[in-house]
């Protein structure tokens, strides 16, 4: 915290220190157990349940939500999809529906070992490959 009150972190604490500041607070009711992005808005587990919020006029807005029934641990996404990985109940596709503002599952895959293949990166095969 800096002595403005403002919340700021320092790393190295050198001249040419990058620093971060809390642009929006929120509190929830539960363990936030993994945050991503989405089509520019802000996905966060918390719970058995994964919000999606969105930044309108410097304030932070809650656009939708999914009841997933499990606690997710890692979280991915690519375009309008999420992938959440538990270590007990392994992966489950979900897509984010703009126009009725509503996430939608897709896929699931009940096994333990496939949860640790959502931290993997996800991106376009490079040009020629596919």
């Amino acid at each position: 915290t800096d002595p403005a009150g403002g919340s700021t972190a320092d790393t190295a604490g050198g001249a040419d220190a990058l620093q971060l500041t809390l642009l929006f607070e929120h509190e929830e009711r539960g363990p936030i157990t993994a945050v991503a992005t989405m089509q520019g808005m802000l996905l966060c587990a918390v719970g058995q349940k994964v919000a999606i919020w969105s930044c309108r006029n410097g304030e932070l807005r809650p656009a939708g939500f999914h009841y997933a029934g499990f606690t997710a641990a890692c979280l991915s996404t690519m375009g309008n999809y999420a992938l959440l990985g538990d270590a007990l109940r392994g992966l489950h596709l979900i897509a984010w529906n703009q126009k009725k503002k509503c996430f939608e599952a897709r896929s699931q895959r009940i096994d333990a070992r496939a949860a640790f293949a959502c931290e993997m990166l996800l991106e376009a095969p490079p040009a020629g490959v596919g």
